[in-house]
């Protein structure tokens, strides 16, 4: 596919890896909608929207109708309480916010691609803070690469520990030793250019793109 003049649509597109992607798409030529809950706009057109309000997600992909779908909106995973001390309503939070928004927001497209935008936590066998982030984010890999659209191409990027603004106030709330052992995140430009790389290809579906740190 080619990316310019395209209606693309970021979700959580306002700061760090969603607003990379969205300008890196813009950079490519794409007509950007930067869909956030936060009051930054973003690059490109700005929405305000919320992907866990299901009236108003079906409503924002039927109106755009999306050529290229982001699905980066979620985290998350670092916030107290997690399962199981945390209440149903709030676990229950974190599986619509990683999960069920993006398999809603990828039914309603009716031709094109979707990149879902996945994390290492759902990978692997160890233990995890956020077992309901966790399950979340392995569901969205292996719903990535199960679903089948006619005319939609629905691929995944799993990136590690991302450079964003976070990551650089953790690294700075590091003591020495804890910088030593601690990997190197990954630059947004990598994320970036594994979305853009699942989007131009058109033979690419139910494909996963790993970013591991260092």
């Amino acid at each position: 596919m080619d990316i310019a003049g395209r209606v693309a649509l970021v979700t959580g597109a306002s700061v760090g890896s969603g607003r990379a992607i969205a300008q890196r798409l813009l950079d490519e030529g794409a007509d950007v909608i930067s869909a956030d809950v936060g009051a930054d706009p973003g690059v490109g057109r700005y929405l305000k929207l919320d992907v866990t309000d299901d009236a108003a997600l079906i409503v924002a992909l039927d109106e755009l109708r999306p050529a290229i779908l982001v699905n980066n909106a979620g985290g998350g995973g670092h916030v107290p309480p997690h399962f199981p001390e945390a209440t149903i309503a709030e676990w229950s939070g974190m599986l619509a916010l990683n999960l069920r928004a993006p398999m809603l927001a990828t039914q309603h497209m009716r031709a094109g691609v979707v990149i879902n935008v996945a994390s290492s936590a759902g990978v692997g066998d160890e233990p995890h803070a956020s077992p309901e982030y966790s399950a979340a984010k392995a569901g969205l890999i292996r719903f990535s690469t199960a679903v089948r659209l006619p005319g939609v191409r629905v691929n995944c990027v799993v990136p590690d520990w991302l450079l964003t603004d976070r990551a650089r106030d953790e690294l700075a709330a590091m003591t020495p030793a804890e910088r030593e052992t601690a990997p190197d995140p990954i630059p947004l430009g990598d994320l970036s250019d594994a979305v853009v790389r699942l989007i131009v290809d058109d033979a690419a579906s139910g494909r996963v793109i790993t970013l591991p740190a260092d």
